[in-house]
C-alpha cells in the first residue's frame, strides 16, 4: 500500500474547467491544486477523475499513487469543522 492520505476514488472529480475537487459531501469540495475548501451544488458536472488525469496528478506530487479504488494525496489541509456549542 503507498503511503500518503487515502481517499476513495469515486470523491475525486473533474469539472469542465479541469478543475480536480475532492467530494466530501454536504455539498462541500476541495480543490486539490490549493487546498482550499468550498461550497457548491450538489449537483456539479463533473465526472470521476480519470486515468490521465490522475498521471498528471502524480506528476504534479500532488498525489502519490493510486488504485482502482483509492487515490493516495502527499498533503491535504484539515476539513474545517464547526465548533461544539
Amino acid at each position: 500500500m503507498p503511503g500518503g492520505i487515502p481517499v476513495d476514488r469515486h470523491w475525486v472529480l473533474v469539472l469542465q474547467n479541469g478543475t480536480v475537487l475532492i467530494d466530501w459531501g454536504n455539498q462541500l469540495y476541495q480543490d486539490v491544486d490549493t487546498g482550499v475548501f468550498l461550497e457548491l451544488e450538489e449537483n456539479l458536472m463533473a465526472q470521476s477523475a480519470p486515468e490521465e488525469m490522475l498521471k498528471v496528478l502524480k506528476q504534479r506530487s500532488i498525489i502519490v499513487d493510486w488504485d482502482d479504488r483509492v487515490v493516495y494525496f502527499n498533503y491535504l489541509p484539515e476539513r474545517p469543522s464547526k465548533p461544539i456549542d
